[in-house]
């Protein structure tokens, strides 16, 4: 797999986890199964954005939400980017976000 098909891979997955879940559910498990190291959160309240980041030697995922016109009022907008090895990712998931979500029924 080349690198293109890596990062097309990464935010595959990315999109996918956004079809299922929120952005704040999303948030809150990369911030309980990511080292504070490789995790960051900063609000800027001026502007009303908050942005998460997961920086891995290997991958990164970028997530923005903005808010109309209110600190933590209604969305303006939310997106989440992926930067790098997709594969590698990929390997994280089927170990952190089985752990934090094996619980769940599927079948619902």
């Amino acid at each position: 797999m080349n690198k293109q098909q890596k990062q097309e891979m990464g935010q595959g997955l990315v999109d996918f986890m956004l079809d299922d879940f929120s952005l704040d559910e999303i948030a809150e498990t990369f911030e309980m199964r990511v080292d504070t190291k490789f995790f960051s959160c900063e609000e800027d309240k001026g502007n009303l954005i908050k942005d998460w980041k997961i920086n891995f030697p290997k991958w990164n995922i970028w997530i923005r939400r903005a808010y109309k016109e209110i600190w933590s009022g209604d969305i303006n907008y939310e997106e989440m980017i992926f930067s790098g090895d997709g594969e590698d990712f990929n390997e994280w998931l089927k170990i952190k976000w089985h752990e934090a979500y094996r619980d769940i029924d599927w079948d619902e």
